[in-house]
């Protein structure tokens, strides 16, 4: 279900999509330093630097798909049959993206 939730987010989400990208890349770049049988100077404050930012963007989204969740939480709370739910990726694409 949070796969789903994830992936719909992916697809619905221009903010949560680039996140999730940044944070790919992250791991992909950390996992090629991870392979070195020693860093440089300069790689051990990238790697430093992109476990932070790793961190920092997963909150991010995070804090989205939370939000997301909540959003569609309130829209089935309204109907008690649950048969009418609100359109929560209507909410994701009128969201602002927050600059960087």
């Amino acid at each position: 279900m949070q796969n789903d939730h994830t992936e719909a987010l992916a697809d619905q989400d221009p903010e949560y999509r680039r996140l999730h990208d940044e944070h790919r890349n992250h791991e992909e770049r950390l996992q090629v330093l991870a392979a070195k049988s020693r860093l440089s100077e300069d790689e051990e404050i990238e790697e430093k630097r992109l476990k932070k930012e790793k961190l920092l963007i997963k909150d991010k989204m995070e804090e989205i798909a939370r939000t997301a969740g909540d959003a569609r939480a309130k829209c089935r709370s309204r109907s008690p049959s649950g048969a009418q739910e609100c359109d929560w990726l209507r909410w994701a694409k009128a969201r602002p993206s927050k600059p960087e």
